[in-house]
């Protein structure tokens, strides 16, 4: 059986790693960066997180489950170690925090086909799927893709994602004596996550432009934010502005995906937060993993 798979977020790599003993899969990316909106920049043989995502339960049913969802994630090759400080979400404020490292399941997508093509239509007849000429027996489809055009047993359908350019910033410090979260969703008036991870011989710095800033210079950016009492006499040794491209769909737009792709061999894969994606993921199709979550 030969499927594809949109996409190559965490959830949708464990997908694959799960079906490759029994399905030929193909990854289909337009991103030149594995693992989507959780992917790496290396930094002197270091993995520094481009964006500000961090892995965290929404609620307290959901931190009750983390010990053995943590225990199921390491047959992925995830590597889990204790948080280096306190994460402040604006949700739920969980008792113990965690630091995810995906860099060896983001290497496991070597062992697939990958296409670097950006997938805009999936055209459906009878039982056979078309993704730009070639045929699949399955797709599994993210709930954020870019796919805007859906012809369906010759019915059409168009509903577009909302794409959104996000911008982030990267800075590394020698030092960066910030003891009071390793992440936060309300760092200040420029930045609103951001995200600080120490490594062996620096310190990083990622945070989310706010949408008002978004237009504004590197240097104007570091200087108008509270970071900037830190980027004084050399300390600061590395910047960069990095930008994501986001398909992003509304609860009104997931709900008419998943009408339009109400087809057996079309599976939607929940990718809003990775624990209650994990979580659905299980329930549906990794099933030797479904009774640690029970």
């Amino acid at each position: 059986m030969n499927s594809a798979i949109i996409g190559d977020s965490p959830i949708m790599l464990i997908l694959a790693n799960y079906l490759k003993n029994k399905e030929n899969v193909t990854i289909y990316s337009d991103k030149n960066k594995i693992g989507g909106a959780w992917s790496y920049i290396n930094h002197k043989n270091f993995n520094i997180s481009r964006q500000t995502n961090v892995v965290v339960p929404v609620d307290k049913n959901v931190e009750k489950l983390q010990p053995k969802i943590n225990k199921s994630l390491i047959k992925y090759g995830i590597k889990i170690a204790k948080a280096q400080g306190y994460h402040k979400p604006n949700v739920h404020l969980a008792k113990k925090n965690y630091r995810y490292d995906f860099t060896k399941l983001f290497e496991s997508k070597k062992k697939f086909k990958n296409i670097n093509e950006y997938v805009e239509k999936i055209t459906v007849k009878n039982n056979i799927i078309k993704i730009n000429n070639l045929s699949y027996d399955k797709v599994y489809l993210p709930y954020f893709n870019g796919v805007n055009n859906f012809s369906i047993n010759k019915k059409k359908f168009y509903l577009s994602p909302k794409i959104i350019s996000s911008k982030h910033i990267l800075l590394i410090f020698k030092k960066l004596p910030i003891k009071a979260f390793v992440y936060t969703e309300n760092f200040d008036h420029i930045f609103d996550r951001a995200q600080i991870t120490k490594f062996k011989n620096f310190t990083s710095f990622t945070a989310r432009v706010r949408l008002e800033h978004k237009k504004k210079t590197k240097l104007s950016l570091i200087k108008e934010s509270k970071i900037h009492d830190f980027a004084k006499n050399d300390n600061m040794i590395f910047s960069s502005i990095l930008r994501y491209k986001n398909y992003f769909r509304d609860i009104d737009n997931l709900k008419k995906l998943k009408s339009i792709c109400n087809h057996k061999n079309i599976k939607i894969i929940d990718t809003y937060q990775f624990f209650e994606a994990y979580i659905d993921l299980n329930k549906k199709f990794l099933k030797h993993f479904w009774d640690l979550l029970q």
